[in-house]
């Protein structure tokens, strides 16, 4: 089965303040179709850049890229048919009126006027904008600027979707809305890639997850073999009221070994660690005040652990 998306060495560089800045470095990518894939990574990773060059909106400096079977750098004018992409802001649609947005891009995929515009209907009762059809993106709030945006971006249903953080500014319910449909696209074969920072979301639903850190590819894998690779892990979780004494633990725990990793804020510290190691540490950890819980590793946690060292988990 040919790949929804292939990246084969891509390099991109930007100019800023008078340094050049390397978002993509020498990036491979295969997509599978059929999947939905998350792609993380803190902000500054390149998922956005790398976003951009998949829908033929920038150039790689270097590399190839191959969009449901469209090499985009020779075709690109073949895109806008196989892909639906909501960018983190949809400056272009500002000045339009939502329902010439729909319909349009409807027409512009193919649908006959008859049907783009069943297709318009279905998508606004979907998400449940039919009362903002008539108004101008721009005058809109930044939730319903998003559902428009999607409606857009999902309207004669192309193959492929590339979202960048499409949940942001929804309203719980219409983020249940949203997820239901990506489940119901992807059970019609459809391939959507998604950035998100919302790590709970993801892990409910995604297929696979790719992680970027400093405009490379550090983990690209399914998340049913992430969860099996950390069979073997916990994550010890101390809430502590007092500063010092989260801090006392947290200088003890750093020393301890390089088997386990270490994150705190203010009110926590998360010690994530092989299980054979978890009643050492809560043996240790019970000499102060605070409360105690252990749970296996969720997907942030090993995004965390995996941002700062590659091979703790293999």
């Amino acid at each position: 089965m040919t790949s929804a998306i292939l990246v084969e060495q891509v390099t991109k560089t930007y100019v800023s303040k008078g340094q050049v800045v390397v978002a993509n470095d020498n990036v491979n990518l295969s997509v599978p179709r059929g999947e939905i894939v998350g792609l993380l990574g803190p902000n500054g990773a390149g998922k956005t850049t790398l976003a951009r060059q998949v829908v033929g909106l920038l150039r790689p400096d270097r590399g190839r890229i191959i969009t449901m079977g469209i090499d985009v750098g020779s075709s690109v004018h073949r895109l806008p048919s196989v892909v639906g992409y909501l960018p983190q802001r949809p400056w272009a649609l500002l000045e339009h009126v939502v329902s010439d947005a729909l319909y349009y891009t409807a027409r512009l995929r193919g649908l006959s006027r008859t049907a783009a515009r069943t297709e318009c209907d279905r998508l606004m009762e979907t998400f449940g904008i039919e009362s903002l059809g008539r108004k101008r993106f721009e005058s809109l709030s930044g939730g319903e600027v998003r559902l428009c945006a999607l409606a857009v971006a999902l309207v004669a249903h192309p193959p492929l979707l590339i979202l960048d953080e499409p949940t942001n500014d929804l309203a719980p319910e219409k983020r249940v809305i949203l997820w239901r449909v990506l489940g119901e696209w992807k059970q019609g074969g459809g391939t959507v890639l998604l950035i998100s920072h919302n790590l709970l979301e993801v892990e409910q639903n995604v297929d696979r997850v790719v992680l970027m850190h400093q405009g490379r590819i550090q983990h690209a894998e399914t998340l049913r073999s992430l969860q099996e690779q950390s069979v073997g892990w916990r994550v010890i979780r101390f809430r502590a009221l007092s500063s010092p004494v989260l801090e006392n633990a947290v200088n003890v725990f750093l020393r301890k070994s390089d088997q386990i990793h270490v994150r705190h804020d203010r009110s926590q510290v998360s010690i994530t660690c092989p299980t054979h190691m978890v009643e050492e540490i809560v043996r240790a950890l019970s000499v102060y005040r605070g409360d105690i819980e252990i749970s296996p590793p969720s997907l942030e946690d090993l995004y965390m652990q995996m941002l700062t060292s590659h091979d703790t988990l293999r």
